[in-house]
């Protein structure tokens, strides 16, 4: 019964995996930004979300609802469990350095970029949180915040590195989880901050036993001091129509 239950669940793992990988490279291969809206930008930015958020969620979730299972055994599937205490106070100790640690390592790539005659070497939606309308800047922040620190930790840490460990040393399927993520946030300068970033969640990953709701809560509390340094940001481009 034990042998039964293993197999499904590599299987599942298996599956969710090729579905991921897919999902990361359909929307890139088929160019699918052209079919979206161009205006009003919120229409946009919406219809993005829907798509790329979309179909990693559906990637990474599916194969673990067939056959079905109930609810606490899903969650456990995807290894969405409960936080203890002192997990949650080491996500709170780690996530202020950490923070701030690539904003500094974001911050110097993007001097050396500039450096090199890029124009705009950051990621664009930071100068978007900054100048564009406040209904754009709400939309990003729910994005942000609440949805893809659910959708990619699912996809990534859970799909991504769970099935490719069956491929691969573990140490080897952690290095390319996060260069993949890096490679689908950022333009080309802002990779090596953002692989550094999904490292240190792929290490915590690990670390706490592969608990996902764990690097989800790393993932938002980033994601929210992000938006939260580009909110005052965008009040000083207010004041003063200049951007630091």
């Amino acid at each position: 019964m034990d042998i039964n239950r293993d197999r499904l669940d590599a299987q599942r793992r298996m599956t969710a995996f090729l579905l991921v990988v897919l999902a990361v490279f359909l929307p890139l291969l088929t160019n699918a930004g052209r079919y979206l809206p161009a205006e009003p930008v919120q229409l946009r930015l919406i219809s993005g979300v829907v798509l790329t958020q979309g179909l990693l969620f559906a990637a990474a979730v599916l194969p673990f609802l067939f056959p079905p299972e109930n609810c606490g055994e899903l969650l456990k599937q995807l290894g969405l469990r409960r936080l203890e205490k002192p997990e949650m106070l080491r996500i709170l100790k780690l996530s202020v350095p950490l923070f701030f640690g690539i904003t500094i390592c974001s911050t110097l790539l993007t001097a050396l970029g500039k450096w090199f005659g890029e124009k705009n070497p950051t990621q664009p939606l930071v100068e978007l949180l900054v100048k564009a309308p406040l209904s754009v800047f709400m939309i990003i922040f729910v994005s942000a915040v609440l949805i893809a620190p659910v959708v990619e930790e699912l996809a990534f840490r859970r799909a991504l590195y769970s099935g490719l460990k069956m491929l691969v040393p573990p140490m080897a399927a952690a290095v390319v989880t996060s260069l993949l993520f890096a490679l689908v946030h950022a333009v080309i300068w802002q990779i090596p901050a953002l692989f550094l970033l999904a490292l240190i969640f792929q290490r915590e990953y690990v670390r706490c036993g592969e608990k996902t709701s764990y690097t989800i809560a790393m993932h938002g509390i980033y994601n929210f001091l992000t938006v939260a340094c580009a909110f005052c940001l965008r009040l000083y481009y207010l004041h003063t129509g200049k951007m630091l």
